[in-house]
């Protein structure tokens, strides 16, 4: 686990142990502000790595390195590798061919890429409602549902979380959509109307 260092003169922030997002630091020695955005690898220890053994007697060998012991077969293409080649992916095995290959085909869903963060969705969503005028109630509804789900999905890949966006869409999709069912009831039954009458002197 290495520390977080200032770029301007590398000494060490001051970031807590097991933080995980952005925030803006003061460097102690040259008094720099620094963004720096940690990610919960930063605070993931090295895991030792696996190199394989060596092939001896009638051992199986790996399709890539032809001096280690086999240890396993590729589930997608079958081939046999060792402990350097094989990539564990969910309950699969795979070797680097078939995880490159499958990445590339959108095959496996266990490697994320990107994650959607329904809670900036939502709150966008409720936003482009105030534009809709009359049909705000949609826009209000599908940012309620969206803001639901934010709240329920896990966090982004950094771990950050968008609680304050999912409550402030929920807040504004309520408003938008309880507001223009308000003005459609009026206008349907009329019980917004005011009826002036002439009274004579």
């Amino acid at each position: 686990m290495s520390a977080v260092r200032c770029p301007s003169c590398l000494a060490e922030l001051p970031v807590v142990d097991g933080a995980v997002g952005a925030e803006t630091l003061t460097c102690g020695r040259c008094r720099a502000t620094v963004e720096v955005e940690t990610f919960p690898a930063q605070w993931r220890k090295v895991q030792p790595g696996r190199t394989g053994e060596l092939v001896t007697g009638e051992e199986a060998a790996c399709f890539v390195h032809t001096d280690r012991r086999a240890e396993a077969a590729c589930d997608a293409c079958g081939r046999f590798m060792c402990a350097l080649c094989e990539v564990r992916v969910g309950e699969q095995r795979l070797c680097v061919a078939c995880l490159e290959s499958g990445r590339r085909a959108g095959r496996l869903a266990q490697v994320e890429r990107g994650r959607t963060i329904f809670a900036l969705v939502a709150l966008r969503v409720a936003l482009f409602g105030l534009l809709l005028g009359p049909f705000g109630p949609v826009a209000g509804m599908s940012a309620i549902v969206l803001a639901v789900v934010g709240l329920l999905k896990p966090a982004s890949l950094t771990d950050r979380r968008y609680h304050g966006s999912a409550i402030v869409a929920l807040l504004l999709g309520g408003a938008l959509t309880l507001g223009w069912l308000w003005w459609w009831l009026t206008v349907f039954t009329g019980s917004g109307t005011t009826v002036f009458t002439e009274v004579e002197p």
